[in-house]
């Protein structure tokens, strides 16, 4: 089979009718309306006169990014219930768990290469029994239940784009390549879409991690670096 009919058939991939079902106009509408609101407050509050940095801003845009989540769940109950909130972020969209990350600064970073730069309880967004051998790929996508919302954005122009994607493997304890991703919005388009995008080898990309100060034992969370 030829590389080109091999990329066909991975860019026709699909989690199916559910996922598009849950994921349609108006949760992608809910999905990006807060996430523009959380961008606004952490752009607002970010002074490095004040030793605000990229980490202090990837730590305030999950948390900016989870509060307003939980705010839509709360005015629209039917379309988002809130999982968890603590120590971990959990949200459900008709049947579907998501968990939010920032992955990238630029609506230009390429999805394929972008993960949450923490290795916390992310890496359990991974269904690992759906990736086995014996499991045929579309079966796996259409089986797939956990859905991590990777955001892009940066201090000085906000909000940059916004994409639904399956994590497919981890490495060194950090997600490391997606099965699929989904475009939702990015700001240079300025409009709500749906572009697909299965993938094949994908590298991770190094992020700095803050440092942690350990003042007692605690749960597994992963809200560290956005």
């Amino acid at each position: 089979m030829s590389l080109p009919t091999i990329m066909t058939e991975l860019l026709n991939e699909h989690p199916g009718p559910a996922f598009a079902l849950a994921f349609g106009p108006e949760a992608q509408d809910l999905l990006v309306r807060a996430l523009r609101r959380a961008y606004e407050t952490v752009c607002e509050h970010h002074d490095p006169a004040r030793g605000a940095d990229a980490q202090t801003f990837g730590f305030c845009a999950y948390k900016y990014a989870a509060f307003e989540i939980d705010r839509e769940a709360k005015t629209n109950t039917k379309a988002i219930t809130v999982s968890s909130r603590n120590p971990i972020f959990r949200f459900v969209i008709g049947g579907f768990e998501l968990a939010c990350h920032r992955v990238g600064d630029s609506e230009h970073d390429d999805i394929a290469v972008s993960f949450p730069g923490n290795n916390g309880a992310v890496v359990q967004m991974i269904e690992e029994q759906l990736w086995l051998d014996n499991v045929p790929r579309g079966q796996a996508l259409t089986d797939a239940r956990s859905v991590v919302l990777a955001h892009m954005g940066n201090p000085e122009d906000g909000l940059r784009a916004v994409y639904l994607c399956i994590a497919e493997e981890a490495k060194d304890g950090r997600i490391s390549r997606w099965a699929y991703s989904e475009l939702v919005w990015r700001a240079d388009l300025d409009a709500t879409i749906s572009t697909t995008t299965s993938v094949t080898e994908r590298a991770p990309v190094e992020h700095v991690e803050a440092p942690r100060v350990v003042r007692r034992a605690r749960k597994v969370s992963d809200g560290e670096n956005g």
